[in-house]
């Protein structure tokens, strides 16, 4: 059975800069990836999807294209081992591909974008917004982020106040993948904060499909 979690890298190996993706001097990611690295998504659902049909395609490329590769070395190494894989076991070659360090990353920059439109529209201090919504998202959870996230944050830093604690833009529903059995949210806001915390819960997409699940 394929699983997500096998293709994350160590998190040892957090500090290494992705093939996939660069970071700007705010520390946020590009959110694009290497050439080398969208062939390793596209490879690995035509083996999975298309050739074993252990899931849809339309599942496995809105999980697989949520990942960020740790090199482009160890995604063409995916990439070529799935060429004559049989339908089974992951490659060896392909369980140490992902490097969810972006992605998380991602989570928490959309915490930073929708905090800076909470606190531009007076509903407290953005390190009270911070406070409050961080520990419902749990991004140290996170595995991948949608490709279209800069959308997501584009439309945050657009966000009518009326529209602050009462839910996110669409752009931003989902955007945020983590495995189902990653933690719950929720403590409570800050007196000072005054936007609810749980506004930001549906940017997360929780899947139990065989690859975001843990081998047993």
């Amino acid at each position: 059975m394929r699983h997500l979690l096998h293709l994350l890298a160590a998190f040892s190996l957090v500090g290494t800069v992705a093939c996939s993706s660069s970071s700007s001097s705010s520390g946020a990611t590009s959110h694009t990836r290497s050439a080398t690295c969208l062939q390793f998504q596209k490879s690995f659902c035509d083996w999975d999807a298309d050739k074993c049909k252990a899931e849809t395609r339309a599942v496995c490329d809105n999980g697989f294209q949520s990942l960020y590769c740790i090199s482009d070395a160890s995604a063409k190494a995916c990439t070529d081992a799935l060429a004559t894989a049989g339908c089974g076991a992951t490659p060896t070659a392909c369980k140490s591909v992902a490097d969810p360090a972006p992605a998380i990353d991602d989570c928490n920059q959309l915490i930073s974008h929708y905090c800076s439109a909470a606190e531009r529209c007076g509903k407290g201090s953005k390190s009270d917004c911070t406070a409050a919504v961080a520990p419902t998202l749990h991004c140290e959870a996170t595995l991948g982020a949608s490709p279209s996230i800069g959308v997501c944050f584009s439309a945050l830093d657009a966000l009518d106040c009326a529209a602050i604690g009462t839910g996110l833009p669409a752009a931003c529903k989902g955007v945020v993948k983590q495995a189902t059995g990653a933690p719950a949210g929720g403590s409570g806001a800050p007196a000072s904060f005054t936007t609810s915390s749980s506004a930001l819960e549906s940017a997360v997409t929780h899947s139990d499909r065989p690859i975001f699940s843990v081998d047993p």
